[in-house]
């Protein structure tokens, strides 16, 4: 019985694990279509660069929130975004250097969900 237990537990564990991995991925399998947008015309500018993540409205709730991750090699930066209506999230920074940083974009939604994604340039494969 012992042994039966510490297998549904290492289970257990291991899927937690698989699943929280799987988060950061930037492939959200079309449960959700997130769809980030950077004003690329802005980032070397003084300006802030307006940063924008749209989704299906449905997914968003009162209870979601949203942040922007911009991992550069001295550290992430994390931006939060307002929701403005219609499935969208904007913020505006001025923490991007061109070429200099990866950005994510993570959707926490009602009932402890979260969706991530890596943004890819228009000008690059996804």
């Amino acid at each position: 019985m012992k042994r039966i237990s510490v297998l549904w537990m290492l289970i257990l564990v291991l899927s937690i694990l698989t699943g929280c991995g799987m988060s950061g991925s930037g492939n959200n399998d079309g449960l959700i279509n997130m769809k980030i947008s950077v004003s690329e015309d802005q980032i070397d500018s003084s300006e802030n660069t307006k940063l924008t993540a749209s989704f299906n409205e449905a997914v968003v709730s009162s209870e979601s929130w949203f942040l922007f991750e911009i991992r550069r090699p001295d550290g992430p930066v994390w931006v939060r975004a307002k929701y403005e209506g219609n499935g969208v999230y904007a913020a505006e920074t001025n923490e991007l250097q061109k070429g200099d940083y990866e950005l994510y974009g993570h959707l926490y939604a009602g009932g402890g969900y979260h969706f991530s994604k890596k943004y890819a340039p228009s000008n690059q494969p996804t």
